[in-house]
This record gives structure tokens, sequence and C-alpha cells, in this order.
């Protein structure tokens, strides 16, 4: 009897022992999970992020000083940008933004007293920036940023697609090797001194770009308004008063264009008006500038 009153109590307390094992799991506040290796929480120290420039680190330092940070890495980007597009759009869009960050680039500049400096510094470094290019205008008093045209079309010949391609050709038309925003004197001026001159109308130049800018724009959308701002730039240079070339060459050429078939109807009417005062008002104009003694400040 002893015997079997010990084998109870001992199943008891065993019992017991169990059920207060179960309460205090039960109870327990969750242990956190082990941290992956490498996982940050807000309290650890973050890593600063190291930044991939497109440019070396001496190059990086010396636009830095001059544009601050920010414009800097703006820069990488968008040469990165231009330099890796897969296709013409993605190149249109690298170009556009490239356009805007020059103008941003030369405001950095307004409040140094002698932005020609920033020129003198920066252009022989220009290799690390192409097709962007360093230059400065108006007897080197402003610090300016062009395209380098030749770059730009080796870059475009890189890409999916021929829009790029036959717009970079473009561009040179109209404005020789460097250029691709607004500047003072196109191809279709030819400059006596200090940017006088007169018009090149009656060489071909006018109805060459007009022609093959009309084509491009029948095929494609792509670099649109940058186009008709070069066209609007060659009308107002073929409404010069003054005329490189002789009156019959000058006439012939006008009429070629304005019969072609190549000109959106804005550009039609003034084309026309010109056409008109051409014949009607000789008194306006001079003509064959090249050889003869013309009056370039009238």
């Amino acid at each position: 009897m002893k015997c079997l009153n010990l084998v109870a109590y001992s199943m008891l307390f065993l019992f017991l022992g169990l059920l207060v094992a179960c309460n205090n799991a039960n109870n327990s506040t969750p242990t956190a999970p082990a941290m992956p290796i490498g996982e940050q929480t807000d309290s650890m120290p973050v890593a600063p992020i190291s930044i991939a420039y497109f440019f070396d680190e001496t190059t990086q330092k010396l636009l830095e000083e001059y544009f601050g940070d920010s414009l800097t890495l703006k820069l990488s980007n968008n040469l990165q940008a231009l330099h890796k597009a897969a296709s013409d759009r993605q190149f249109e869009t690298a170009f556009l933004e490239a356009q805007l960050l020059q103008e941003q680039l030369e405001a950095a500049t307004y409040s140094i007293q002698n932005s020609a400096s920033v020129t003198m510094a920066l252009e022989p470094i220009n290799i690390n920036l192409s097709p962007h290019l360093v230059t400065c205008t108006e007897e080197c008093l402003e610090f300016k940023l062009f395209f380098d045209n030749d770059a730009l079309l080796q870059l475009a010949k890189g890409t999916t697609g021929k829009s790029d391609d036959t717009f970079c050709q473009l561009l040179k038309m109209a404005e020789g090797h460097r250029g691709g925003r607004p500047k003072v004197v196109y191809q279709f001026f030819e400059m006596e001194y200090e940017y006088v001159g007169g018009s090149v109308l009656g060489d071909s130049a006018c109805f060459n770009f007009m022609y093959d800018s009309w084509l491009h724009m029948q095929n494609t959308p792509l670099f649109r308004t940058h186009i008709l701002l070069l066209r609007e730039a060659c009308i107002k240079d073929m409404n010069r008063s003054i005329h490189m070339l002789p009156e019959t060459a000058v006439k012939q050429e006008l009429s070629r264009i304005i019969d072609g078939n190549i000109l959106t109807a804005t550009e039609e009417p003034i084309l026309l008006d010109i056409q008109e005062n051409l014949a009607t008002k000789p008194e306006l104009y001079q003509f064959d500038c090249r050889t003869q003694d013309c009056d370039f400040e009238r």
C-alpha cells in the first residue's frame, strides 16, 4: 500500500510541474529573432552613400568649387544619360535635360565678378565633359556652355533609331561644330566683323537646311521643338537687308524654298513677305556684299 501511495504522489507532482512549465511558456516575452548580417536599425550609424561620378575625382572637385555639389551631381547624371542612351527617344530626353542644365550652370557663375575665369579654369577638362563644351562669348567676358556637335553626333550613332542621328546632322548644318542652344551666329549668316555681316541666302545653305529639317519632321516628332527654333533662326537670317550673294541668286533660292512645299503654315507667309519686299522695295537691300563695298552699319 505504501508503495502505491508513493507512486500516486510522484505522478501528481509531475503533473503539477508540467502545468507550471506550460503556463510560464505562454506568459513569457517572445525573443527577438536574430538580425541578419548587414541589416541596420534606426539606432545604428548609417554609412555614407557612395556616388559613382561620371568623371574623375579631380574633375569632380573642380566642378564643385564653382557649381556646388548638387549641380555637379546633376552634370554627372546627365553625362551618363547622354553616353548610355539606348534609343533616340532616350537621347532626346537627355539632350533636353542637358540644355536646361547648361542654363543652370551658367547662372551659378553670375555672381562671380570675372566669370571668364571659370572658362579658363574648366577648359582643360573639356575632354571629361564631352559633349558639353566649356567656352565663352562676347570677347570672353562671360562663361558659356554649348555642345560639341561632332561629339553629339557620335553618341547619337550609338543608339537604336535614326532620329537623333539626323537631328545632330541638322545641328551641324545650322550651327557648325558647336551649338545646341540659341546663339547669335548661325551658318546662314556670314560675319564680316564683330557680329556684323549679311545673309548667305543664295548659296543653297538655307534651302538644304529647310528641306532636310522638313523631311525629319515628317518622319518623327522627336526633336521637333528645337528644329523649329533653328528654322526660325534660318528665316530670320533670310530676312536681312544685307546679302552676301548676288541679287539673282538670292531671289532664286528664296523661290526654291517657297515652291518646295517645305514650309509650315506659320513660315510660309513670312517668306512670301520677304519675296514681295525683295521685288518691290529694292532700296532696302544690298547684294553681292562679298565683292561689293556694302555699308554693313546701315
